[in-house]
């Protein structure tokens, strides 16, 4: 099983979790810049995705995969062989 369906299902993750925390700096910074805040919402989904990319190898011979079920489908590559370490 995936932990995400979807890549969208992985941006929002990004969006709830690590653009969160850039607000929230942001907001403790004293920073109102409305700009500043939509960047910081696209830097925390893409540091989300860097993140689960990164920590691909790992986690799949503990067994998780957080790459999006969507997409894995959409290039022929099936979890097991994930799980496995199989070449895909």
């Amino acid at each position: 099983m995936c932990r995400f369906s979807s890549l969208k299902g992985l941006e929002q993750y990004g969006e709830d979790t690590t653009a969160a925390v850039l607000h929230l700096i942001m907001c403790a910074a004293g920073s109102q810049n409305e700009a500043a805040f939509r960047a910081a919402s696209h830097v925390g989904r893409a540091m989300s995705i860097a993140n689960v990319l990164r920590g691909t190898p790992f986690l799949c011979r503990t067994g998780e995969v957080r790459l999006p079920k969507q997409l894995l489908d959409s290039h022929g590559v099936d979890v097991k062989d994930l799980r496995a370490g199989a070449a895909t």
